[in-house]
Formats: C-alpha cells, sequence, structure tokens
C-alpha cells in the first residue's frame, strides 16, 4: 500500500475525474415548458425513492422548456448528487434525463463506473455535507463538489467492488421485506386465537416445542466481540433489535464475510422465531 491506498489505487479530485454539470428550472408559470417527454429530476422526487437507478420522476420538460433553462440533457447512466434541499441523495440515470438546479451530475467516462462512484458518493455523503455553505439552507457549490476527493482503483476492481455490494444490499433488501412482513403476519395470528378463544373452538394440544421444530439453537457472538464489528457486511441481529412484531435496524451490527463463515449454525431464515434470553 502506498500513502494508505491499495496498490494501483489513486486519489484524485472529482473534477479530475469527469465533467460536472448542474441543472435548472424554467419559469413554472409558462405550460409550455412543461408535460414534454424529457424526464426530469428535483431532490424532491427522491425522498423515501431507494432504487439505484432512476427513469423519471413527477414532472417532464418539453424541448422548450429545456432550451429555455439551464438544464442540461444528461446521458444515461450519469450519476446525479442532490447537491441542496437536501444534500446528499444520489441516484443514476437510467436514461438520457434533465435535472432542476438541486443538482450536481457527474457525466460518465470510460476511467469509472457510475454504480463505483454511487457507492463511493454515499460514503463520502457526510464530508460532501460538511464542504456546504449558505445562510438560508446549505448548498454544496460546484466548485466544491469538484474539489471532493475520490479514490479511484483500476476499473476491473471497481466492477468487483460493484457486484459485491449489489450482492450484499440486496440481500439485506431481500430481508428487510421478509421482516416487514412480520407485524402483519402477527396481528392476524393474534386475531386467530381471538376468534379461536370468542367461538369456543379451543382444541388445543400442548406439546414441547422440539416436537414441531428441526431446530432449537442459540445465537453466538465473534470473536473480538463488539470491537469486531464492522460499519457494513453482513448483517447481525443482536438482543437489542429484536422487538415484539419485528426487528429494529437502528444498532444493527455488521461481519465480514470470514466473521460470518466462523459462526456455525446460526444463519437466520424466512419464518424463523426469535426470543430474547436476556
Amino acid at each position: 500500500m502506498e500513502n494508505g491506498l491499495p496498490k494501483n489505487w489513486v486519489e484524485i479530485k472529482i473534477s479530475e475525474l469527469t465533467t460536472i454539470v448542474a441543472g435548472g428550472t424554467p419559469k413554472s408559470s409558462n405550460s409550455e415548458y412543461f408535460g414534454g417527454d424529457i424526464p426530469w429530476i428535483t431532490p424532491a422526487d427522491l425522498s423515501g425513492y431507494k432504487e439505484k437507478y432512476i427513469e423519471k420522476g413527477r414532472r417532464n420538460l418539453t424541448e422548450l422548456g429545456l432550451e429555455k433553462s439551464s438544464a442540461k440533457l444528461l446521458p444515461k447512466e450519469s450519476v446525479l448528487f442532490s447537491s441542496r434541499a437536501p444534500i446528499g441523495y444520489i441516484v443514476i440515470a437510467k436514461n438520457p434525463i434533465s435535472t432542476n438546479q438541486g443538482f450536481k451530475n457527474l457525466l460518465p467516462n470510460k476511467a469509472y463506473d457510475s454504480s463505483f462512484a454511487y457507492y463511493y458518493l454515499k460514503h463520502i455523503k457526510d464530508y460532501a455535507e460538511s464542504q456546504a455553505s449558505g445562510t438560508t439552507f446549505k448548498e454544496l457549490s460546484g466548485k466544491k463538489m469538484g474539489e471532493l476527493p475520490f479514490l479511484l482503483p483500476p476499473l476491473s476492481e471497481q466492477h468487483r467492488i460493484v457486484a459485491k455490494l449489489d450482492g450484499l444490499f440486496g440481500h439485506l433488501s431481500a430481508l428487510q421485506a421478509r421482516l416487514a412482513r412480520v407485524p402483519d403476519l402477527m396481528a392476524a395470528f393474534r386475531q386467530s386465537v381471538l376468534t379461536q378463544a370468542v367461538t369456543g373452538n379451543e382444541n388445543w394440544e400442548k406439546k414441547p416445542i422440539k416436537d414441531f421444530t428441526t431446530k432449537v439453537g442459540s445465537g453466538s457472538t465473534p470473536k473480538g466481540g463488539s470491537k469486531s464489528y464492522k460499519s457494513q457486511g453482513i448483517p447481525l441481529i443482536r438482543s437489542m433489535n429484536v422487538h415484539f412484531g419485528g426487528i429494529k435496524y437502528e444498532g444493527l451490527a455488521y461481519l465480514s464475510d470470514s466473521q460470518a463463515k466462523a459462526l456455525k449454525n446460526v444463519e437466520v431464515f424466512e419464518n424463523d422465531v426469535l426470543l430474547n434470553r436476556v
């Protein structure tokens, strides 16, 4: 490693990596500027938006609207970064697209993978926000955006990192979707029990838990305890995350692949029941 970076990685400024393009807004009072075929994105379109790619926002511009504003038609794979109200929404253009002035957009080129830039900008979001200025609201200027550091590995390494992160975040999204179903399942179960009690149809049989499950087991903690946890990786559910009817993600810890593999027989699968012991 040289200067703390892996071999063949370099640290450059974003302005040295690619061209930064701001957006614009035509006069909203002129109906001829809106309702066309050109997708137009504002930061409000990204509130609660969780996908990596975006195709369109709530409104489109006409060719005239694009011409009469400082908005530009950006090529697909452009990385859109909201620079005010708020700072740090990040998506990739799925197709040619335009934005309002609340963005500083990175044009694609052969030097970097747009998905790598997407993940990297998410990583430095807080630092980017710290470089903003303003009185009414904070804004990251084009100059400051261009001065942000960018750690650039070889393109093949970028592809490898992106594939790994896509897999991890895909796994996490699937886990969150499954866990989101738990409150509804619990509500249905409680209603079923209540119905049985009210109707008197309570022909239940008492059996030990081991008779109707394939396994009863305990969780485990990696060597080193909490000091060994990572900021990202394989999610680790601890007792503090398990609440009645679901799992809370505040304070969720993560493990590396090797740490997770070292913990044998403690994987959690769909429909598993978790019970706090402490």
